[in-house]
């Protein structure tokens, strides 16, 4: 087997094999170290649509499951935050708090 890279003048690659999931995942542990567990508040719901167009219909969600009284521990504003993608200019859709 060869491998290389364009960008680089030296590559470590690792192959692991299983040949199960846990073993695998065991072994990349065992390479790179344990990762620690995410915040309580972070394994509960987590609502996310991909995108909203505005900060009106963001809320509109959240409330909405509030009516419902469905927990949500989270709701991702992914993109469309911005005006065109990559850059960093502030959609007006949504306001945004200083101070």
């Amino acid at each position: 087997m060869y491998l290389s890279a364009e960008v680089a003048e030296k590559v470590d690659y690792y192959f692991i094999y299983g040949p199960e999931p846990d073993a695998i995942v065991g072994a990349y542990r065992e390479l790179t170290g344990e990762v620690p567990l995410f915040g309580r508040w972070a394994y509960g719901f987590w609502q996310c649509k991909n995108k909203y167009q505005s900060q009106l219909e963001l809320q509109t969600v959240a409330s909405r499951y509030r009516t419902l009284h469905i927990p949500v521990d989270n709701i991702v504003q992914d993109w469309f935050w911005w005006v065109t993608m990559g850059e960093m200019k502030w959609n007006p859709n949504y306001r945004t708090r200083r101070g």
